[in-house]
């Protein structure tokens, strides 16, 4: 598959898993940058239906980025893909991943929950909200791996 049109399949995916998706050139600088894991994908049958996005800063990792599609919800498709990741970075030497997440997003926090993930603190008016003025908090969570 070629640069062009793994960013543009990326971007189509973005587009329907969120309202404040990234913009190609986004996506472009994220492929480009050598502390970041490549995309983690996510396939039903051939169906591209998610994607996961880290990046590596020592012995941690960061959380950008998860979705899955709206119709391929609640199947336990994003905590099998993040499952796996934990389970390989831990094999890595990767002590710790931390993310943060819209206050409102109450079925990811539910995600990262049951996948070992604690609260610990919250960013104040982090996000903006999405199609009208005002900011939004971020919870903060991280798991040891």
């Amino acid at each position: 598959m070629s640069d062009a049109l793994k960013i543009d399949q990326l971007f189509a995916l973005d587009q329907q898993c969120f309202p404040d998706h990234w913009s190609k050139s986004q996506w472009q600088t994220y492929l480009l940058k050598s502390d970041r894991y490549p995309c983690f994908t996510l396939l039903n049958g051939d169906q591209l239906i998610g994607f996961a996005l880290y990046q590596r800063l020592l012995d941690e990792v960061e959380l950008l980025r998860i979705g899955v599609v709206p119709e391929q919800r609640g199947q336990g498709w994003a905590s099998q893909l993040l499952s796996a990741h934990l389970t390989q970075f831990a094999s890595e030497g990767v002590t710790r991943v931390m993310l943060e997440v819209r206050v409102s997003n109450e079925a990811a926090i539910h995600l990262y929950e049951s996948t070992g993930f604690i609260r610990e603190g919250v960013r104040k008016n982090y996000y903006p909200l999405i199609d009208q003025a005002g900011r939004e908090d971020a919870v903060l969570m991280s798991r040891v791996v």
